[in-house]
């Protein structure tokens, strides 16, 4: 990670939300890999009113893996500020092919039945969903249409880990082991591909276990276990 970067990184670690405001002019400025670093770490810690600033990203954007990298960081917010800054930017690159990137952007926060790459462009259905997100409370953080709660996290996590195991296949998992992580501060012990042994399960029930220990707010969005604010 770039040392600035990481350095506002570890002031957040802290609690000291005021460091969000420095990663602001390095989400459209720097080289490439700075821009991608600080989108990641914005979309983890930014609170509803700085989402705007990672959507103004998009324009700095050099190339197609640009764009799709702000517009996995704007799923990654957890709210719904970003739903309508994501369906501009479908209208916007109506012609680079993006909207099935857009639709599961839209589904990490709130997805709504019929969500599909097609249907990122159907009218009748852009208007539905609008009319959906519009009855939810502004000021709560959304993970896949619920309020964002990290005992539910933790539920589908060891329901994977049990599955694994008894299947002997690889975790499904996709964002929940990285939520977890960002939320808490502490490393899942599994991530998307991993196959679960008896003592990887084991882990998994030790990680549960603390991060249970540690009181969570549903609707909040933590970083370090720090209430983003």
């Amino acid at each position: 990670m770039n040392k600035e970067i990481e350095k506002i990184a570890l002031d957040i670690q802290t609690g000291d939300f005021s460091a969000v405001e420095h990663l602001i002019p390095l989400l459209t400025g720097g080289s490439f890999e700075i821009r991608r670093e600080s989108q990641r770490l914005f979309a983890q810690v930014c609170n509803h009113k700085q989402v705007r600033y990672l959507g103004e990203a998009i324009f700095s954007a050099e190339d197609e893996a640009e764009l799709l990298q702000v517009i996995i960081a704007l799923g990654d917010t957890l709210s719904l500020e970003a739903i309508p800054i994501l369906l501009a930017i479908s209208e916007e690159f109506s012609d680079y092919g993006l909207n099935g990137y857009i639709s599961t952007a839209l589904k990490n926060i709130f997805p709504v039945s019929g969500l599909e790459e097609h249907s990122v462009a159907n009218e009748s259905f852009l208007e539905h969903f609008v009319n959906s997100v519009k009855k939810m409370p502004l000021d709560i953080y959304y993970y896949s249409g619920n309020p964002v709660f990290i005992g539910d996290l933790t539920r589908e996590l060891i329901c994977a880990a049990q599955i694994s195991l008894i299947e002997k296949e690889a975790i499904i998992l996709v964002r929940q082991p990285q939520l977890l992580t960002t939320a808490s501060g502490m490393e899942c012990p599994i991530e998307y591909g991993t196959t679960v042994s008896e003592e990887i399960l084991e882990l998994v029930y030790k990680y549960v276990k603390k991060i249970a220990s540690m009181g969570w707010q549903k609707g909040c969005k933590y970083y370090h276990h720090h209430k983003v604010i």
